[in-house]
């Protein structure tokens, strides 16, 4: 290695250990990375490959706690550090991530966050036509005020715990006329604090489905989904035990005229245990299409309508409908500008009340080196809403820089 070679790596590996070094003198930590970034290098650890990462970001909340009069405005401080594990054989692979986010509000310290997020998984290709994708997560999180019904008003997050497994298994060799997908998940949520409008929202729900997908095409599939979730609250007070099934049909197709997707449309029937409660039924929708018109322009469609539990004292169910977009455009190897957009509808039975949230959000990023990258963000969110007092507008300004080996 040359000279000039051995000044550019030290310097490279200084500049990354001072943004690692800041985490060491953090408290504790949060979110997980599924895949790493396409330019990361991995650190071997045999056996093992180590994808690590650290994002600094600052910036301004001016509507910290989502109220609509009297909003709390600060500054604001993210630190993200990550770390990815991945051992992969010729049948087997397996991996462990770790993402934290610790937030820090100048002037609501009652609002600063410490988030983990840890998941695993592991896939097993047992023949040509054989797969299990096996996955679990450990989530340590909290629901920042006014986002949610029980947080509103609250004077401080609410925290919970929440852990998960599953896995979904496959039959059918790629490109076969037929093949099954079978799936089970299982959730288990506990909140930690605010009691008074927590307790009842506790829960553990287990997801079981299975999937056909026959083709009819090249790259086209249609299927035939059904699923069922059955959900049960720890608190008696909570009434809200239930079990839902769905079914579905709808296509799959890859990379025709340059997209990409899945669209389906069902049938769900929820049933409340608690009598004379209103089961819900009805249509509902799932599909995310992505186009990619350019090798480095991608735009990603996503839209659904659904059944969703209770979020609140009052509230026995709501009826959610979404659609978003987002388009990625790289402008040249080292400028990537992404803008996104999304409309959401809440209707929560029971109280009355219905919520339409729109956000818009645009960001830009800059590659200062293969391992270090600039960004900055704007996000702006306005929830309208039959209860005046529910309504908000939020502005998010970002500036990041994320470093990587």
């Amino acid at each position: 290695m040359t000279s000039t070679m051995m000044t550019q790596e030290t310097r490279r590996c200084s500049i990354l250990g001072v943004l690692l070094g800041t985490v060491c003198v953090m408290p504790q930590v949060l979110w997980a990375q599924q895949a790493p970034a396409p330019s990361a290098a991995g650190v071997r650890l045999d056996p093992f490959v180590l994808y690590p990462s650290l994002s600094v970001a600052e910036g301004y909340n001016d509507n910290v706690t989502l109220a609509p009069n009297n909003q709390v405005k600060s500054a604001v401080t993210i630190i993200a550090p990550a770390i990815l594990a991945e051992l992969k054989g010729s049948t087997t692979a397996y991996r462990l991530g770790y993402n934290g986010q610790y937030g820090r509000f100048s002037s609501s310290t009652a609002d600063n966050y410490d988030y983990h997020e840890f998941r695993g998984g592991a896939d097993f290709d047992f023949s040509a036509r054989s797969r299990l994708r096996a996955n679990a997560e450990y989530l340590m999180k909290s629901d920042p005020r006014g986002s949610t019904l029980a947080s509103t008003g609250a004077t401080t997050p609410n925290k919970y715990r929440q852990a998960g497994i599953g896995g979904l298994y496959s039959y059918g060799a790629p490109g076969a006329m037929g093949r099954v997908e079978v799936e089970a998940f299982y959730t288990d949520k506990r909140y930690e604090n605010n009691f008074a409008v927590t307790d009842t929202l506790d829960y553990q729900s287990k997801k079981y489905g299975a999937a056909f997908f026959w083709r009819v095409g090249p790259k086209t599939e249609v299927l035939f989904q059904g699923q069922q979730i059955r959900t049960d609250y720890m608190s008696p007070a909570a009434f809200a035990d239930n079990t839902e099934r769905r079914i579905f049909t709808g296509l799959k197709w890859e990379a025709t005229a340059a997209t990409s997707g899945t669209f389906k449309v069902g049938y769900s029937k929820k049933d409340f245990t608690r009598q004379g409660a209103e089961d819900p039924k009805g249509l509902i929708w799932d599909g995310t299409i992505r186009w990619s018109p350019l090798t480095y322009s991608v735009v990603d469609f996503a839209t659904g309508k659904n059944f969703n539990d209770p979020s609140g004292a009052g509230n026995t169910f709501t009826r959610n409908e979404y659609v978003n977009a987002r388009w990625t455009h790289g402008w040249t190897e080292r400028i990537r500008s992404e803008l996104f957009g999304s409309y959401v509808t809440d209707n929560y039975q029971g109280l009355g009340r219905s919520d339409k949230t729109s956000t818009i959000s645009a960001k830009l990023s800059y590659d200062m080196r293969r391992w270090l990258v600039l960004g900055a963000e704007y996000t702006h969110t306005d929830r309208s809403s039959s209860i005046s007092s529910a309504e908000y507008k939020k502005n998010l300004i970002l500036f990041s820089l994320k470093g990587t080996l």
